[in-house]
């Protein structure tokens, strides 16, 4: 529990930035749509880790999990950097970001059956680059070197990932890759070959209602039966993770 407090005050970290990242905003065109670096958001939960105990002859080891979340991302030092000869516009700058969770776990083939209280975080840090092409094109790098993150449903991640977006007009679409045990750039492991530790896929779409507000859907799914990985003598061999979301995004 004193871990979870100590990610909380993260949000306290990084509330002094708000302002900042309001006084960006204002300098586009009202309602213009764009890739941003600020998101506060709310979503709703629901994840699953399926896989086997040998140790304990348990063949149908499964976790289910449901909940409310709230995920707070933001930059101190991104800023624009403009290139006249070639008519685009590149962002770049830290990124900073804490999500906290809250709801029930239930699953069979461990030592409780019952629903229980879940409380989840996430924790990540990482570089973050946006170029604007015009008005209806951008596209972003997310280099995540950090990820701590905590669910009780599937093992914790100490990891890292690469995700991609690109932005057509209102919608954002966004995928990647990472790898749950590497920091840094571990997920470059998942290339290798007889790599003990399947690959996780990220993948996310946003609708930009306005130049502040969106509404999303974020899916993580690691799933390969054949080179499954043990964890707390289970061997997991599919983690899916759905969030749904809203909130303020620019």
């Amino acid at each position: 529990m004193s871990r979870f407090l100590q990610i909380s005050l993260l949000f306290v970290f990084l509330l002094p930035s708000f302002s900042k990242a309001q006084n960006d905003s204002l300098l586009k065109k009202k309602d213009e749509p764009h890739l941003g670096f600020f998101d506060l958001n709310v979503g709703f939960d629901l994840k699953n880790a399926s896989g086997a105990k040998p140790a304990e002859y348990v063949t149908g080891y499964a976790r289910d999990g449901w909940g409310l979340s709230v995920r707070m991302q933001n930059s101190f030092v991104a800023n624009y950097i403009y290139n006249p000869a070639k008519k685009y516009k590149i962002k770049v700058g830290e990124i900073m970001s804490a999500e906290l969770g809250s709801g029930y776990v239930s699953g069979a083939g461990y030592n409780y059956y019952n629903y229980s209280l879940l409380l989840e975080y996430r924790f990540e840090f990482g570089v973050m680059a946006i170029m604007r092409l015009n008005d209806k094109n951008e596209l972003g790098l997310t280099i995540t070197a950090i990820q701590f993150a905590r669910d009780r449903i599937s093992p914790n991640i100490s990891g890292s990932n690469i995700l991609i977006r690109y932005r057509f007009s209102r919608l954002v679409a966004q995928a990647g890759l990472e790898g749950r045990r590497d920091r840094m750039f571990g997920w470059i492991n998942s290339f290798k070959p007889n790599y003990y530790m399947p690959m996780q896929y990220i993948g996310e779409l946003r609708y930009l209602i306005s130049s502040s507000k969106n509404i999303g859907v974020r899916a993580e799914i690691l799933s390969d039966k054949n080179s499954a990985y043990t964890a707390d003598d289970v061997r997991f061999q599919n983690i899916i993770s759905i969030r749904v979301f809203y909130g303020i995004y620019f």
